[in-house]
């Protein structure tokens, strides 16, 4: 996404200052901001949703605003780099990235994602999500035990928080050769498709080196 957003020079988006309104971009075929061309980074598959489109994109950047006027350089979810991956696929829709080169070696893999109070009431059993990474496989409960797993810990008692959790995906996977791989997420929620609010808004995927 980084680099499709070079060639099509939409670099402001992530180097505009934050201001007290949210926003997003359309980064799917629908393109609801305008056409700026093909994005090569990923592909997805979107079944049907209640969730309207105008209202969550079935892929999209999301820009956060900022947390107050007294704290303008600050985003109100603690997002890196003031943003968000949002996914509104549906019940099996799935999004599938190939990852920039990753050195060869050991790693364990962390997803840091967002919650908010749209999606409070997932915060008791979670919402089932399929995750592949090459053959590695993991099924995993989005937003299960929030909001006391939020990393900032001034939201951990507040379920109407907007902030960051991180669930570790594998605690250890092997790459013996240097080179891109394959990510996978399939929403595995009925309420991907049922419920209209449901959307889920990702920070980041980190690989971490571990040693031998």
């Amino acid at each position: 996404v980084n680099a499709y957003g070079a060639t099509k020079n939409l670099g402001e988006l992530f180097s505009n200052a934050l201001t007290n309104k949210e926003y997003q971009v359309d980064l799917s075929l629908d393109q609801r901001e305008g056409n700026n061309g093909t994005i090569s980074a990923f592909t997805y598959q979107a079944n049907t949703s209640k969730t309207p489109y105008g209202t969550w994109r079935k892929v999209g950047f999301f820009k956060c605003s900022y947390v107050s006027t007294a704290l303008k350089e600050e985003n109100k979810y603690g997002a890196y780099m003031d943003n968000l991956l949002t996914l509104n696929l549906g019940y099996a829709g799935w999004v599938n990235f190939k990852t920039p080169t990753i050195v060869k070696g050991k790693y364990k893999v962390v997803i840091h994602y967002a919650g908010a109070p749209g999606v409070k009431a997932y915060y008791t059993g979670g919402s089932l999500t399929k995750f592949n990474l090459d053959d590695y496989q993991k099924s995993m409960y989005m937003w299960k035990g929030l909001p006391g797993k939020f990393t900032d810990p001034a939201k951990q008692a507040n379920p109407n928080a907007s902030g960051i959790a991180s669930d570790i995906l594998w605690e250890s996977v092997t790459f013996d050769r240097s080179e891109g791989h394959t990510f996978k997420a399939t929403m595995m929620d009925i309420n991907a498709k049922t419920n209209g609010s449901y959307r889920q808004m990702w920070d980041f995927v980190e690989f971490i080196p571990l040693n031998d």
